[in-house]
């Protein structure tokens, strides 16, 4: 796993700076570098000066979701207004249901509100952006998760075909209808082979995003993306 302490003082950093008086550290590593990444949307919102609003429980603590489910007011979230005028939100540990009918976690994700209070449910027409997140020790355990995160972004895909059962199917070539990345802690280059794959797919790899100048090159990267809502 990533350098857990150097991950802690980064994600205490990031809610520091977004104004929080503390946040509740989730026990897995993974959860732990999900709220990394979710701080560090916060941050490029603010980039972006799109003026985004940490909202949190009573108490002023960051507390996100350790595990899969829909929005509530037991966690935090962040509200902004996009350059065209709609409300979004930005959740960690959503999910999604897909043409399939089955549900999928958006680790990190934006999505279209209609009005700018929290939002109770979520429709896979207001997902905008989804980030897929990934911290291990090693590139080896990416492999299955990038053929993962392929299938989930073709499930959630707003273009579709009728297949041959008749129903709908999602289709990434015709439009995905949201941006997706795919970001981990591993460095770039340790597995060029997985990074061509997703490229290839459109699903925007960002590796050895972590702390420092890598993380920063992230929020950079995001700051286009979250100026074209």
């Amino acid at each position: 796993m990533a350098d857990r302490a150097k991950l802690t003082r980064e994600v205490k950093r990031l809610a520091r700076y977004a104004g929080a008086s503390r946040v509740v550290l989730p026990t897995s590593d993974g959860n732990l570098y999900e709220a990394l990444i979710f701080l560090s949307v916060l941050s490029a919102l603010r980039t972006a000066r799109l003026n985004p609003t940490l909202h949190n429980p009573p108490g002023r603590e960051v507390r996100l979701r350790g595990s899969p489910g829909g929005p509530g007011p037991s966690y935090s979230y962040v509200s902004f207004t996009g350059t065209s005028g709609q409300y979004y939100q930005v959740w960690n540990g959503i999910e999604v249901t897909g043409h399939s009918g089955m549900s999928h976690e958006v680790d990190v994700g934006v999505f279209q509100v209609s009005h700018p209070g929290p939002m109770a449910s979520v429709t896979l027409a207001e997902l905008a952006v989804a980030i897929e997140c990934k911290c291990y020790s090693s590139a080896t355990a990416l492999k299955p998760h990038s053929r993962t995160n392929l299938g989930m972004v073709t499930d959630l895909s707003k273009a579709t075909h009728r297949a041959g059962t008749g129903r709908y199917q999602g289709c990434i070539h015709c439009g995905k209808g949201f941006e997706a990345a795919f970001v981990s802690n591993v460095p770039t280059g340790a597995r060029r082979d997985i990074q061509d794959y997703l490229q290839l797919y459109e699903l925007n790899p960002q590796f050895g995003v972590l702390t420092g100048a890598d993380r920063v090159r992230f929020e950079a990267s995001l700051v286009p993306v979250l100026r074209a809502l």
